[in-house]
């Protein structure tokens, strides 16, 4: 658990824009439109970093959220989980990868029959890494950016 605020701490003293967090009753009912519209629901993982913080934005990594947030001192509007699943991002031959997120040049996805994160090429959506659980997926990201340094000091 304390994980993720370590995490969400290193990526804040970076600048990165870190929103309110969530309450799990939100969550379940953000889960149940998302069923509703035909999705898959969030995985627990990336509930649990949402109770930390619903999304983030950090250099060019993008976390989606249940609830749009403007960017300070911009006109961009971040979309929303719902919002990035209805655009299908990958088309219909990938029902089953919910995208949870975007960096530059990948799309960070929660593949629903597999339970692995994986981060796919943005052009090809070929795989370029996977990642048994969320917090190792921010931990890529914060580690790749040089704010943590190993396993170990993230207490994992």
């Amino acid at each position: 658990m304390y994980l993720f605020r370590f995490l969400l701490d290193r990526a804040n003293e970076d600048y990165a824009l870190i929103f309110p967090p969530l309450e799990l009753m939100q969550i379940k009912r953000f889960s149940i439109v998302m069923k509703k519209s035909g999705f898959d629901v969030v995985p627990s993982d990336y509930v649990n970093f949402l109770t930390w913080s619903d999304g983030l934005v950090w250099h060019d990594l993008e976390l989606f959220s249940i609830y749009s947030h403007e960017r300070p001192d911009t006109i961009y509007l971040q979309p929303t989980l719902l919002e990035i699943q209805k655009k299908r991002l990958l088309g219909d031959a990938f029902m089953q990868k919910l995208v949870i997120g975007r960096a530059s040049e990948e799309l960070i996805c929660f593949d629903t029959e597999t339970k692995i994160y994986e981060i796919l090429d943005r052009f090809s959506y070929k795989p370029l890494l996977k990642f048994p659980r969320f917090v190792d997926l921010l931990y890529f990201y914060i580690r790749q950016n040089g704010i943590a340094t190993s396993p170990t000091e993230t207490g994992s």
